[in-house]
């Protein structure tokens, strides 16, 4: 109501913390803050003119309580220039204020989301890499633009990326901006199963679309590896041949590497014939049906073939490879595919 005096309690006036080596940091407050209730009214309207749902307004006053102290001209003002000079979708621009208010607190924080957007397109990430990135991390928003340029300075100086290169890498791994490009690669080396240095360097080096994967599933990704069998030298090769794996679901690598060792029954090391090919097709429409069905019904043969072989082509091919009727297996492959559903069915129900 106006004229009222608001008191926020001391809890719901904290803000969170920037993520570490992000570059920017929301201060604590640690005393009630005193508002007039006119002043809040009025930063509400302000806010839901700018496309900002009112059920985000309390979330975003506990998290930024300094948006009370600012007045509304200035917060229309910042909007709009996030909206009309970021070169954002307006809709990316408002969830880009819902995620991190602090960037209409001061000119300067409105200004650095202008600078940090304008610094990534300067080396080549397109706009639907930035709507993503807002998404997905929009703290890297919040980074200082000073900040973004050392980690992309230390990415060409260390990874030796060419500005095409670095594009890439850049689209790909837009959220490891915001800890900070050598911090991640320190983080990645853990994930990867305390790699050396100059091994996960080479990597990097060698495969730009690895820069940016997140380092937790990486670790998970190399569990698995290590967890079927593969040598510590195996899985670095294998990264090496086919680096998209570590943006794969851990669960889904460990069911394929299962269908190779425990179903077709061969070693753990075939799959570094044709990675690509064993780790892009899927387990339910070909790795699954394929190799059941030659365990089933062809078990002596079941390590004659290896596993990049039959997956490597049409079903039709698959059954004129094995000597079997196309129709013969294509009615094995939809039973197969039956029971398959079914098990995940009461698997998702327990």
């Amino acid at each position: 109501m106006k004229g009222e005096k608001l008191q926020l309690p001391v809890a719901a006036s904290r803000s969170v913390a920037a993520s570490p080596g992000a570059g920017a940091a929301y201060p604590w407050t640690s005393s009630p803050v005193h508002i007039d209730g006119a002043q809040v009214e009025a930063i509400g309207g302000c806010l839901a003119d700018a496309s900002v749902p009112i059920k985000h307004f309390s979330s975003l006053l506990i998290r930024c309580p300094e948006l009370l102290t600012c007045s509304p001209e200035d917060l229309r003002r910042r909007v709009t220039q996030l909206k009309e000079e970021s070169g954002l979708v307006p809709g990316d621009a408002v969830r880009l204020v819902r995620a991190i208010p602090s960037a209409l607190c001061t000119d300067e924080a409105a200004a650095n989301v202008l600078e940090v957007a304008t610094l990534l397109r300067s080396h080549g990430v397109p706009d639907f890499a930035l709507s993503a990135a807002v998404k997905h991390c929009p703290d890297l928003f919040a980074v200082q633009a000073k900040d973004i340029e050392a980690s992309i300075s230390y990415i060409r100086q260390e990874l030796q990326y060419t500005d095409e290169q670095l594009a890439m890498a850049l689209e790909k791994g837009l959220s490891a901006l915001t800890v900070g490009a050598d911090t991640y690669v320190q983080e990645l080396q853990t994930s990867l199963g305390g790699m050396l240095d100059t091994e996960v360097t080479g990597l990097l080096q060698k495969q730009c679309a690895l820069f940016g994967v997140d380092v937790q599933n990486a670790q998970a990704i190399v569990k698995a590896l290590s967890d079927a069998g593969l040598t510590r030298e195996e899985i670095l090769l294998l990264i090496g041949m086919y680096p998209q794996i570590l943006r794969q679901r851990p669960s889904e690598v460990a069911l394929k590497l299962a269908m190779v060792t425990r179903v077709l029954g061969h070693k753990p090391s075939s799959v570094l014939g044709s990675p690509t090919l064993i780790f892009q097709k899927t387990v339910s429409s070909c790795l699954g049906p394929r190799f059941s069905y030659i365990r089933q019904h062809m078990p002596e043969s079941a390590t004659r073939w290896s596993p990049s072989t039959l997956v490597r082509s049409k079903d039709r091919d698959f059954a004129r490879i094995v000597g079997v009727p196309l129709e013969q297996y294509s009615a094995y492959k939809t039973a197969w595919q039956a029971e398959h559903k079914r098990r995940q069915e009461e698997q998702s129900e327990e």
